[in-house]
């Protein structure tokens, strides 16, 4: 048995935090090993006033101090995690990186450097293409870029840190890019078939969906995760209209914490799906992702440019049922009839999607988009994830009408699958990383 420590965020609504309650707990019972959380504060780390700099010095001092005890340390990487600013994040991770001997980082999302060469030869590039329209915006990620590339390099030099990534692809891009040796990947991974079979047993479908309102005759479609122009619910909406009325849309999520603005009291995700249903007319101050969805620029669906208007039952076939607990979760995957994942962007800086582990876990009838994070994810599940075309809601309603021909054949491949990636692999994965075994 070794004692280990976790550094994450931790009992909040993060996908790291999550993946870290469930990492601490097969550590635990499946490794059999000692697992303290050191829990990251992220409203301080992402302040970025002077004050809130040097308090937040006082904290990743604390957590140093703190990391001596243990043989072992599980580092949640994001650069978002430990700073409001790559200026303010990337000392403090090397910083931490510094104070252990023994530290394996699990990258849960990372920046992308731009693949061009040069700083000045790409600020031109830039400003040629925007023609100055968001050139600021273009010029901090720019100097993000460069951040991010001497970060990797200094990462490098340091064989004291090992890197897990959640894909292949990933794993392949750093070594490919920085000549990374410490590195391995492993897909995440939450819950035991033993773990999914006690929640299958305990939750109720009719009693569950009552609880929350809804009618057990519907057949109904969920999509999860925090709401972003990118997860496609606009695909969704357009998707439920083309299917029979029986069928009704679940979006179990909300807005991710770190995304909330100051002083704005309904945000632009949330209003502009609310403008669709009521067939209200989206005004040209919606923000600029959001444009750039509705003309097709960066995710390349111009049917998207007119979207028309909703069907005028549409909103009442919806229903909202808000973020809900990590305790809750599991139940929901439990009980619903279709899982949809109909992701719009080509990449989002995420290197994996715990609504499609979840979705997989749960051996839920499940619809990807082509979106490349799925495709990558298809790796460790081959033959067990039904597609999509991104963007294309007559193809999605059109794979929920006939899934049930594919199920048998989706279920015996995923049944495969699971037997090598899953929480008990996942535990032998740390364990040779951090020289456990």
């Amino acid at each position: 048995m070794a004692k280990l420590a976790i550094i994450s965020s931790y009992d909040e609504e993060c996908g790291a935090a999550f993946y870290s309650a469930r990492l601490k707990k097969h550590l635990e019972t499946l490794g059999n090993h000692q697992v303290d959380v050191l829990r990251l504060n992220i409203g301080l780390l992402r302040a970025t006033d002077s004050l809130s700099v040097k308090k937040a010095k006082v904290h990743i001092n604390d957590l140093i101090n703190r990391m001596k005890e243990f043989d072992g340390v599980c580092m949640q990487f994001e650069p978002g995690l430990y700073g409001g600013a790559v200026h303010l994040a990337y000392p403090r991770i090397l910083k931490l990186f510094d104070a252990h001997p023994n530290i394996v980082a699990t990258i849960h999302g990372f920046h992308r450097p731009s693949p061009q060469g040069g700083l000045w030869g790409t600020l031109r590039s830039i400003y040629k293409k925007q023609r100055g329209r968001g050139f600021l915006s273009n010029v901090w990620e720019m100097y993000s870029s460069v951040k991010s590339r001497k970060f990797w390099r200094q990462v490098k030099q340091r064989s004291n840190v090992k890197v897990l990534t959640f894909n292949a692809s990933d794993e392949a891009y750093f070594r490919q890019n920085f000549e990374l040796t410490h590195i391995s990947n492993f897909p995440i991974t939450y819950y035991s078939k033993e773990e999914v079979s006690t929640y299958k047993q305990k939750t109720n479908r009719d009693d569950y969906l009552r609880k929350h309102n809804l009618d057990p005759s519907k057949k109904y479609i969920g999509i999860f995760g925090f709401i972003s122009p990118y997860k496609g619910h606009l695909v969704a909406f357009k998707m439920l209209e083309q299917l029979p009325k029986d069928y009704e849309l679940l979006i179990i999520g909300g807005e991710h914490p770190h995304g909330l603005e100051p002083e704005v009291f309904v945000s632009n995700n949330i209003k502009h799906l609310i403008a669709y249903l009521n067939n209200d007319k989206i005004n040209n101050s919606q923000p600029a992702i959001w444009k750039e969805f509705l003309n097709g620029v960066q995710f390349g669906q111009k049917e998207f440019l007119n979207l028309g208007t909703a069907d005028a039952k549409l909103k009442e076939r919806i229903h909202f049922l808000g973020q809900v607990s990590d305790d809750e979760m599991p139940s929901f995957y439990s009980v619903i009839d279709y899982a949809i994942l109909p992701y719009m962007k080509t990449f989002t800086g995420q290197s994996g999607s715990g609504p499609a582990v979840f979705a997989l876990e749960f051996n839920c009838k499940t619809i990807f988009s082509n979106a490349p994070v799925f495709k990558i994810l298809e790796r460790y599940f081959p033959g067990a994830m039904m597609f999509t075309g991104i963007g294309n809601y007559y193809e999605l309603a059109s794979a929920i009408q006939k899934y049930d021909n594919f199920e048998d054949e989706l279920s015996d491949n995923l049944k495969k699958a699971l037997e090598k990636y899953n929480p008990a692999t996942m535990v032998e994965k740390y364990n040779e990383m951090l020289g456990l075994k």
